[in-house]
């Protein structure tokens, strides 16, 4: 590349999280109702699997 390098500049960081937890399960359809925290806000509906 000729020229001036640019230099890279990340964006700001936010504390902003979030995560998705997926698994096989030995249920075709598992019960997840336990987890019922009020930061699940979607759960996976698929046979044999757990989200």
């Amino acid at each position: 590349m000729r020229g001036t390098p640019e230099t890279y500049r990340p964006p700001q960081g936010r504390r902003e999280y979030a995560g998705l937890i997926i698994s096989l399960a030995r249920q075709e359809w598992p019960d997840t109702s336990a987890y019922n925290d009020p930061e699940v806000v979607w759960r996976l509906n698929k046979a044999f699997h757990a989200g």
